[in-house]
């Protein structure tokens, strides 16, 4: 049946579920290519010459990358509005490591959603799994079970979901559908994980980032001790109740769960990350 045959029959969600599928069934789901730059600043640390000169120069590629960088950084600095003139100011305040998750985050941010006739049926979940790559690093540096690798697992751990909603928005711009985010919402739940598995043998990412992603959402205390994907799990939890309901919900929802235990994450220590909700959903946004 052609795709005109199908719109006839099927309301809009049948319609965008149908090809979603056929994409995953003969596998012809163009993901978008990691840039090579990208590849140099996963797990980057150090205040080497060579780490700043690879940030400066992703940050300084495209005028469009810089000043989304600059953007986040005054936002992650908690500077006042004129935030910093450079790449090189930014990461003298914040530090090589942390601008160089900012640029990576950007340079991904871009690849997927400056599309505008596709972002918007993603770009706000997309924030999310921003949002928890900031609290994972958090929570790794709180409970020291983070590495370098942190933050990326946590920024990754559901870009299946992201990248499946934007195969249902171009679908629906080439057979000029305009539907409901609902009607995305389920295609995309069905097959993320299958696309999670496509970007995980298409990009080039470290293996501690590809097992945060695969663990993340099943890992138990029975698993042994906690790692990265232990962190994501609870950054994840952090960033869909707080990005929604706010701190306080948050603090109630998570209160004495075991994860805080296994993470030796003390009450005094959950709520001075909970009070970083603001700034973390404002870094989000940001992007």
């Amino acid at each position: 049946m052609s795709a005109t045959e199908t719109q006839r029959v099927l309301p809009i969600e049948g319609v965008i579920r149908n090809e979603l599928a056929e994409l995953v069934r003969d596998s012809e789901l163009s993901v978008p290519s990691l840039p090579e730059t990208a590849t140099g600043l996963m797990g980057l640390t150090g205040v080497s010459d060579t780490a700043i000169s690879k940030v400066v120069a992703a940050a300084e590629r495209t005028p469009l990358l810089r000043e989304r960088v600059l953007r986040v950084a005054a936002f992650a600095a908690q500077r006042e509005a004129s935030g910093f003139s450079s790449v090189h100011e930014a990461i003298a305040h914040l530090g090589t490591a942390e601008v160089a998750d900012i640029v990576l985050t950007a340079m991904v941010h871009g690849r997927l959603f400056d599309d505008k006739r596709c972002a918007v049926v993603a770009v706000d979940a997309w924030r999310r799994s921003i949002a928890t790559a900031i609290w994972s690093r958090e929570i790794g540096a709180v409970s020291r079970r983070g590495d370098e690798y942190t933050y990326l697992g946590g920024l990754l751990h559901d870009i299946g979901q992201h990248v499946a909603k934007l195969a249902c928005a171009w679908s629906a711009v080439r057979l000029g559908l305009d539907p409901e985010d609902a009607d995305t919402e389920n295609a995309a739940l069905e097959h993320g994980q299958h696309f999670t598995w496509v970007i995980c043998g298409q990009w080039p990412l470290p293996g501690a980032v590809i097992e945060a992603v695969r663990d993340w959402a099943s890992w138990t205390p029975d698993e042994g001790q906690p790692g990265n994907a232990a962190v994501v799990q609870l950054a994840h939890y952090l960033a869909e109740i707080a990005y929604e309901q706010g701190p306080e919900l948050t603090r109630e929802a998570l209160a004495g769960k075991p994860l805080l235990d296994t993470l030796r994450i003390s009450p005094d220590r959950f709520n001075a990350l909970l009070s970083r909700a603001e700034w973390v959903k404002a870094q989000a946004a940001a992007y």
